[in-house]
């Protein structure tokens, strides 16, 4: 099983400043390689594959077609398309359960999972009365259970576009 990814080495300097008493104010940050250490959808997708249905064909067939895709130079966009049609004919329930439970199997298998100086970083806008937002192309499923370890009150979303 290969489901310790390699970890990123983001910057370590944190800029803050107040915001105004009367503004609503956030800071963003990109969850995958660099607030967690791994790419939380293909990371889910391995678990679920190996440990949830049990189905090591499945993930092989995965990871062959998207080395296939990535090796013929297939932009991120198109690899992310590609890789939510593997989730078609799944319900709704079944993903958010499955990321609830990926995200606690993180979380006892991978201690170091959080990158400490983001989390730090994130610690301090939220101490400055920035509310995080979770910046990443995984689905709600993954991201809800992340935010909910960060504080319960970040918001999620999926970036769209222009990131490569």
């Amino acid at each position: 099983m290969r489901l310790n990814h390699s970890r990123a080495k983001p910057e370590e300097k944190c800029v803050t400043s107040r915001p105004s008493e009367f503004s609503r104010a956030f800071s963003f940050f990109d969850v995958d390689d660099t607030l967690i250490s791994i790419k939380s959808m293909f990371h889910f997708f391995e678990y679920y594959c190996l440990k949830e249905c049990k189905n090591p064909a499945l993930f092989s067939t995965f990871e062959g077609h998207f080395q296939t895709m990535r090796d013929s130079g297939l932009d991120r966009t198109k690899l992310n398309q590609a890789h939510y049609r593997y989730f078609k004919g799944w319900r709704r329930f079944d993903i958010d359960t499955a990321g609830r439970r990926w995200w606690h199997w993180v979380l006892t298998n991978q201690p170091d999972i959080m990158n400490t100086p983001v989390l730090n970083c994130l610690n301090q806008h939220r101490a400055q009365g920035r509310e995080p937002v979770l910046i990443s192309d995984s689905c709600r499923s993954l991201l809800l259970p992340i935010a909910r370890t960060l504080g319960g009150r970040s918001h999620s979303c999926r970036a769209v576009g222009g990131r490569s």
